[in-house]
């Protein structure tokens, strides 16, 4: 009891904690930054800690997958919010070399939907990577349009169907 008041007189001392914690808190964090500073708080939290990443690229496919068949645009937009805001670039890297060669380039592209304007801003050593899945295969005109227009393609175009 000695021990816990002490705490709780400490606590006091040092003033009311940040509103901010970090995005991978143990468990019971989020409950003591809502007791501490709300749920407004936490809401901001939650908010820009962004989907959190499995522990590795498989793991992640998986998630996507059922039934044997990948969810190419979920994983897509999953990478999307990841790499616009510079996060987990390696990683995402892992993920498409991971995946069956047949669904990178449906990856990719869309990656490149769900980033939409904000391509510009996903590392330029992963946009060449897009580039390349996508030109590696046949793509249609929409997604040929899509990467001209982020401005930084290392091929003009990509083959078509037709």
């Amino acid at each position: 009891m000695e021990r816990a008041t002490a705490s709780r007189q400490g606590d006091a001392s040092h003033g009311p904690r940040p509103a901010v914690a970090p995005a991978r808190e143990p468990r019971g964090a989020v409950a003591r930054l809502q007791r501490s500073a709300g749920n407004a708080a936490v809401s901001k939290l939650l908010q820009r800690a962004g989907p959190e990443a499995p522990g590795s690229p498989k793991e992640l496919i998986e998630k996507y997958t059922s039934l044997f068949m990948l969810d190419e645009a979920a994983l897509g937009k999953d990478l999307a919010a990841r790499v616009v805001e510079k996060r987990d670039v390696g990683f995402a890297h892992g993920v498409f070399d991971a995946l069956h060669v047949t669904d990178r380039d449906d990856v990719a592209e869309e990656l490149a939907r769900a980033a939409g304007t904000r391509l510009r801003d996903v590392d330029e050593g992963l946009r060449i990577r897009l580039v390349r899945e996508m030109c590696d295969t046949v793509v249609d005109e929409d997604a040929n349009a899509r990467w001209t227009r982020s401005g930084r393609a290392s091929r003009p175009t990509a083959p078509s169907r037709r």
